[in-house]
């Protein structure tokens, strides 16, 4: 009688009904969850997950980020708001807490979170910009532009925390300041090319004071893609 070999079964990723997975391999598996069907399909799982590692705020976090991805807003506060009271002084945390905050239309809860991450996020340009991003959708304009004058301060020669600094500007009020922004953008990086539309926009051209000139120049060379061009 002739032995026929039986395929490999391989652990589901997730582990079996009695055997949660490693905290390595769970990590990972959420992590991987690339679209939001994907994290739909694992919501189920979610409120288990989050018992059995109730005291990891690693797991915690990266089950809200799937919650999150899937649409599950109240599950994606939650599992933030436990992550962030296992490691409270988690800028990671902090600013996730907040995204998740200003996701579910929880503005006033979400400026309070981002005044507490400010004096974390404040050596660090990308993670102060990152903060003052989120200020913007929060509509703390001015507590934004804190944080892009910060970013700028920190690494000058970036010309996108120039051009968000202007953008924050502009919607301030504060034309000349966001026009000066623009051109510090530009002058570091021709390819800025929203800076050149938002600069155009700030006040009325003249034949004698405009920027046609750079444009055409810019337009000349060739744009990088189309949304460029579009732009100029």
């Amino acid at each position: 009688m002739r032995t026929v070999a039986m395929p490999e079964i391989k652990p589901s990723p997730f582990g079996g009904p009695g055997a949660p997975p490693s905290a390595a391999s769970l990590l990972k598996r959420l992590r991987s969850l690339g679209s939001a069907d994907q994290a739909r399909q694992v919501l189920p799982l979610l409120p288990r997950f989050a018992k059995e590692y109730a005291q990891d705020h690693r797991i915690q976090r990266a089950l809200s980020e799937a919650a999150l991805r899937a649409g599950d807003l109240q599950q994606a506060v939650e599992l933030a708001r436990t992550a962030l009271g296992l490691r409270p002084d988690e800028l990671g945390h902090q600013l996730h807490f907040a995204i998740c905050l200003l996701a579910a239309g929880e503005h006033d809860e979400a400026a309070i979170i981002l005044s507490d991450a400010r004096s974390h996020a404040w050596g660090s340009a990308n993670q102060v910009s990152l903060l003052a991003s989120l200020l913007v959708r929060g509509s703390r304009h001015q507590q934004a532009a804190e944080c892009f004058e910060r970013a700028v301060e920190l690494e000058p020669g970036n010309a996108k925390h120039h051009f968000s600094l202007a953008a924050t500007y502009r919607f301030l009020g504060r034309l000349e300041d966001a026009e000066k922004s623009c051109d510090r953008a530009i002058a570091l990086d021709p390819k800025e090319y929203e800076a050149y539309l938002v600069r155009a926009d700030l006040r009325t051209q003249t034949a004698a004071t405009n920027h046609l000139d750079a444009m055409e120049s810019v337009l000349a060379k060739g744009a990088d893609h189309y949304m460029g061009e579009v732009m100029l």
